[in-house]
């Protein structure tokens, strides 16, 4: 039997594989110019788009591009522009806005123009099943494990959902956080060499080099925002890779949750006021959930709004089970309407 090995380290492939049209196969770099996705070569992603109907054309160059579009997840039709003025994110992806994107003058509704050019359906390298580009919803990705707000590829035969971030990694990725090239493998048992957790259900990123002792990264650290905000800290924190800050250190500390933290993980760090912080404690709970937005559900009569617990919603009770809501739940906007619920009783319900 014939097969092709990767000069330098361990990663085999069968020659018929090698040369399938169906298997994706390219280095992603993760650096900060492509955590939303622009960098990435999406040429295997073919199917329906997700751009219903071209509005408005405009000549540059040699290249048509569409400055006025209908998408399928929104009523009204939206504009590109390229002039980032402030901070921003993608309702697909929920990541920063950096380049062109396409936008709502009426509502706040914002896409990379990358996200909005998407195809409603396609297929994934992990999976034989065809897969929807579903509306947006507030999910949790079966890759990353993170609940969400955005754009979510739906499996057409189980209905698990899929983010787009970790939907759009390939099989292949080099990441700062390490001097080489890691590979997918769905039967990796190891944990993850970054968090010490176990793996998802999917397997995980590894390197085989014996030098690097079986490197291995899960989703979950793949897609983890470059920078993450901190209340006590006016500038943002940076993901750190290596634990170089105070190398003479005894003892590592979070900032956040003062507990004792890890030096072989990575971490968010403010150079400029010395904090350092935990992954998660920097990040929150949920990082790319958009809160506020105001959508028309089918089980309640009003537009509800979705919102985080805080100190003005502690001891709102939830409309369904009468216990009080928990840390994310709907909250109708009607005036003199005390409608709640809490979001695991909104799902036997529907949309």
């Amino acid at each position: 039997m014939l097969v092709v090995q990767m000069g330098g380290c361990d990663y085999f492939v069968h020659v018929d594989c090698a040369m399938d049209e169906d298997i994706f196969i390219q280095e992603y770099e993760v650096t900060d110019e492509n955590q939303n996705l622009n960098q990435i070569n999406l040429g295997w992603l073919i199917g329906e788009p997700s751009i219903t109907r071209v509005l408005k054309e405009q000549k540059i160059g040699e290249e048509v591009i569409a400055i006025e579009i209908e998408h399928f997840d929104h009523e009204c039709k939206l504009i590109l522009c390229d002039d980032v003025k402030d901070e921003k994110y993608c309702d697909g992806c929920r990541r920063s806005i950096s380049t062109s994107f396409y936008y709502c003058a009426e509502c706040n509704y914002i896409l990379h123009k990358r996200c909005a050019e998407l195809p409603r359906k396609t297929r994934h390298w992990v999976f034989k099943q065809t897969f929807t580009l579903g509306p947006y919803v507030h999910a949790t990705c079966q890759f990353c494990c993170f609940f969400g707000s955005g754009l979510f590829y739906i499996n057409d035969v189980s209905g698990w959902v899929y983010c787009i971030s970790c939907f759009l990694i390939p099989d292949a990725v080099t990441t700062p956080g390490h001097r080489h090239q890691v590979f997918f493998d769905h039967k990796i048992t190891i944990k993850c060499s970054i968090c010490d957790d176990g793996h998802k259900k999917y397997g995980a990123f590894i390197c085989r080099r014996k030098e690097c002792d079986h490197f291995t990264l899960d989703y979950t650290r793949l897609v983890m925002l470059n920078t993450a905000r901190y209340k006590n800290d006016e500038h943002p924190l940076v993901l750190t890779y290596r634990n170089n800050i105070h190398p003479h250190s005894d003892q590592c500390v979070c900032d956040i949750c003062e507990e004792s933290r890890d030096p072989n993980e990575w971490f968010y760090y403010c150079g400029i006021c010395d904090n350092s912080a935990h992954f998660l404690c920097a990040l929150g709970k949920y990082p790319f959930l958009k809160l506020g937005l105001t959508r028309k559900y089918g089980f309640h009569e009003h537009p509800l709004a979705f919102v985080k617990k805080d100190y003005y919603h502690e001891y709102l009770k939830c409309s369904v089970c009468g216990k009080y809501c928990k840390d994310v739940f709907f909250k109708c906007t009607q005036s003199g309407c005390e409608y709640a619920i809490d979001w695991d009783c909104r799902k036997p319900l529907g949309n």
